[in-house]
């Protein structure tokens, strides 16, 4: 100082901002890894690993006929939980007003549909939710080649209360009664 007095400089960041590691630098934020793909489980520790803060992130659901989780739902089944879309994308900078947003598909070995959609709320996880969805009408005679143990991809052979059916929502009738395929991991056939 000029007048002979000792001075100190402080550099100071907003709060919740990252220091630069030079004074005067630009501020390192956190780049969004690309976690499309990954199970819920995976893409939490990824952005952990990536310094992206949790608190910042905002879950959404990509079908028509479910609901979005809570971070405590998708916690408990992250394993079938699955990133379909991410915002913002691979690399992108996650600031101190970045929401990152994970778009979340939700299947198991069971699901019907166990794949990310090509674009969100386009489809429903249970086709048979769709108001436009064609039950397929199953006959007892029906003979379809394909099926085994009265269970088929449409038809059944066999359509009695506990036998074997897919998909789930298929009707079937049998002896004047109308029986719905109930499933995933059920499939069977009840009145």
């Amino acid at each position: 100082m000029a007048d002979g007095k000792k001075g100190v400089d402080f550099s100071v960041v907003k709060e919740g901002e990252p220091c630069p590691k030079e004074d005067g630098g630009a501020l390192p934020w956190p780049l969004m890894p690309n976690v499309v793909g990954a199970t819920y489980n995976k893409a939490v520790a990824d952005l952990k690993a990536a310094g992206v803060p949790l608190e910042r992130v905002k879950l959404e659901d990509v079908y028509l006929d479910t609901d979005t989780p809570t971070v405590e739902q998708a916690a408990k089944d992250g394993e079938e939980w699955h990133v379909c879309f991410q915002d913002p994308g691979k690399d992108g900078k996650v600031t101190s007003t970045t929401t990152v947003r994970l778009d979340l598909g939700r299947w198991s070995d069971a699901s019907l549909v166990k794949t990310c959609l090509p674009a969100k709320g386009t489809t429903y996880q249970i086709p048979a939710n769709d108001p436009d969805y064609q039950r397929p009408s199953i006959s007892p005679g029906d003979d379809d080649s394909s099926s085994q143990n009265g269970s088929t991809g449409g038809g059944a052979k066999t359509v009695h209360a506990g036998a074997f059916c897919s998909p789930a929502g298929a009707v079937g009738t049998a002896n004047g009664k109308t029986y719905t395929c109930k499933g995933p991991g059920q499939n069977r056939w009840r009145q």
